[in-house]
């Protein structure tokens, strides 16, 4: 068999074995020897099987091909005939020659290797990173820090193909690839599905020599159809999980990748998923701004001449800048929606609105909450953490339930209110933001400043704008135009024939006093689509109206904690309950208090559901 060998260094050598009637060698990849070096053509020379021996012939190739020291057009090649194309050093040999030593001869050999095992990356590799994360602040997508990724990898490591593949966070199935060849073209190639598998399900970086020998690969057949004769492949990583891949291989035989490659692969693949993980972070909240956005689009205080006014304070105040609004009304009464149309309509509009309520978290978290903390400044703090006033820096920041804001840090949002600064928690630095505030309360301010349970200066620093809503009760003419209002949006996700109320229906609900006001309303349409089987919402299907009887001697009071014994309908109210609020909690991460808050009910009303129900 004859062979040609090929010099890599001092120490190694490695050869290719010359079994066709024709093999072309050059710097192009359709040629069975690629070789990755500048001064070879890209098809450089061809070697040609003759009677019982080999020829090899320059393809007019611009740094010739030479023969022991000569420069040939065609010749004869005779055993240990010593053969140069270009810069590139090969010997020819007709057979094995047991005085020949394969010391380094590149053998199917895997190497797996921790990334605290690889060599630091040399200056030239650095300047690469400092490129791909320049190229981060550009980059609007995944597709194109990728492609940057991908340029970056085959022109500094001279290979064939390289490619990224990104899977789910929780998932290490691939879902994503990103394909770039040499020829600068973004198409599919072959890929070996065992080396991808071996790396995913490891978060080792692989490094294969001589591919097409690896007794391993289960799918040899994908690496033969690309020739490749060596391959490299690293984990993409993000807070420890494992959730992508960086491949690259390569089809020179005199230039196959090192460890020294692995390593520069594996720091650009630790810059690479960190930046696509934010692209990531950001495209998930593009895409829940937007569905806010649906959701909140057209949407306003629905209600006659009772809102009407309140709808024009809202205009106004939206054009007011910075000033800080502070919106009063009962629990359920619409105080966040007025403060999402204020901020709608105000020049702010395309920046962040957050929104935070000052009773769902404990005293020792909520001024971590709002003006973030630095690394050890608690004992959880294990790094830094921006607050909700730098996360809302050019927007607004609703606070909602004010009055539960406790008295020591009061103070501490006084002085945002005044001077746009503040302190995060353990830091010695200032932070200056340009936030408007809007707050909210269905407390009177007024009476807690009496009792010394409310600042009066912080009262009079939030009292600027003012806004007060009116209870569903005081507004009762409304409730038609709502009902109507609720139907529409809930029929979008709840499989229901219903398709309105009868009058009975639309009776009894403006006879109730809704000390839930609007939230309560809607809670109660929810309920009743679940309960209704046909076309028409009637009495019987809104339940938890307790106070009907006060109203109307007819209607007998109803407990609503107390089920009717044996009632099947009763039964399935319940089951019912118990799902609204398994569901409720679970959104909150059993968070008792945002739980309660979103079901319109008290917190120690949820306690005692929950007891009830035994969860």
């Amino acid at each position: 068999m004859a062979v040609l060998l090929f010099s890599k260094g001092k120490d190694r050598q490695d050869y290719y074995t010359l079994d066709a009637e024709i093999t072309c060698v050059g710097r192009d990849a359709t040629c069975e020897i690629a070789l990755g070096d500048a001064s070879v053509s890209r098809r450089h020379a061809r070697i040609v099987k003759a009677g019982p021996g080999f020829e090899v012939e320059d393809l007019d190739s611009k740094n010739g091909v030479f023969v022991d020291g000569v420069r040939v057009k065609r010749t004869r090649l005779a055993h240990g005939a010593a053969v140069r194309f270009g810069d590139v050093e090969a010997k020819f040999l007709d057979a094995f020659d047991d005085e020949i030593t394969f010391a380094g001869r590149a053998e199917a050999t895997v190497m797996l290797f921790n990334r605290e095992e690889l060599p630091p990356p040399h200056l030239r590799k650095l300047e690469c990173l400092y490129e791909l994360a320049d190229a981060a602040g550009r980059a609007e997508n995944e597709n194109a820090i990728a492609q940057t990724a991908l340029d970056i990898v085959l022109r500094e490591l001279g290979g064939e193909n390289a490619y990224v593949g990104v899977g789910d966070e929780n998932s290490r199935t691939l879902k994503r690839g990103f394909h770039r060849t040499a020829a600068g073209r973004a198409e599919r190639f072959s890929l070996s599905r065992t080396i991808l598998g071996k790396v995913l399900t490891t978060g080792k970086h692989l490094l294969l020599a001589n591919a097409v020998l690896d007794a391993e690969l289960q799918d040899r057949a994908s690496v033969e159809a690309s020739a490749a004769k060596s391959v490299l492949c690293v984990p993409l990583q993000a807070a420890g999980r494992v959730y992508g891949v960086l491949y690259a291989d390569t089809r020179s035989v005199v230039r196959p990748f090192s460890k020294d490659d692995l390593a520069f692969a594996s720091a650009l693949a630790s810059l690479l998923a960190a930046i696509m993980g934010n692209l990531r972070v950001i495209a998930d909240l593009r895409e829940a701004n937007r569905a806010l956005q649906q959701r909140y689009e057209g949407l306003n205080l629905i209600g006659g001449a009772r809102l009407a006014e309140v709808r024009e304070q809202i205009r106004k105040f939206a054009a007011k800048g910075a000033a800080t609004v502070l919106i009063l009304g009962p629990s359920g009464s619409g105080k966040e929606l007025a403060a999402r149309l204020i901020h709608r309509q105000s020049d702010r509009a395309d920046k962040p609105f957050l929104d935070v309520n000052c009773a769902a978290f404990p005293k020792d978290l909520i001024e971590s909450e709002l003006f973030g903390h630095v690394k050890g400044a608690f004992t959880s703090a294990t790094g830094d953490r921006r607050g909700l006033f730098q996360l809302a820096d050019g927007g607004c920041l609703f606070l909602d339930e004010i009055a539960e804001m406790p008295h020591d840090l009061q103070g501490k949002l006084l002085r945002v209110l005044e001077t746009g600064e503040f302190r995060p928690v353990g830091s010695d630095r200032t932070v200056k933001v340009d936030v408007r505030i809007i707050a909210a309360t269905n407390q009177d301010l007024a009476d807690l400043i009496k009792k010394n349970a409310f600042r009066g200066d912080l009262f009079y620093r939030l009292n600027v704008l003012r806004i007060e809503l009116p209870g569903l009760a005081e507004r009762r003419e409304d409730i038609p135009e709502l009902c109507a209002h609720f139907l529409q949006e809930l029929r979008a996700r709840i499989h229901t024939r219903a398709t309105g109320f009868s009058a009975e229906a639309l009776e009894r609900l403006q006879r109730h006093d809704w000390p839930g006001n609007v939230r309560e309303l809607r809670n109660v349409i929810e309920r009743a689509l679940y309960i209704c089987e046909g076309e028409t919402i009637e009495p019987e299907h809104l339940v938890g109206l307790a106070d009907d009887g006060a109203r109307d001697e007819a209607v007998e009071p109803v407990d609503e904690t107390q089920p009717v014994a044996g009632g099947r309908l009763e039964r399935e109210i319940e089951e019912l309950e118990r799902v609204r609020l398994r569901e409720a909690l679970e959104r909150h991460k059993w968070n008792r208090s945002r739980a309660a808050v979103e079901l319109g009910i008290a917190r120690r009303t949820l306690l005692a559901k929950l007891k009830k129900y035994g969860m």
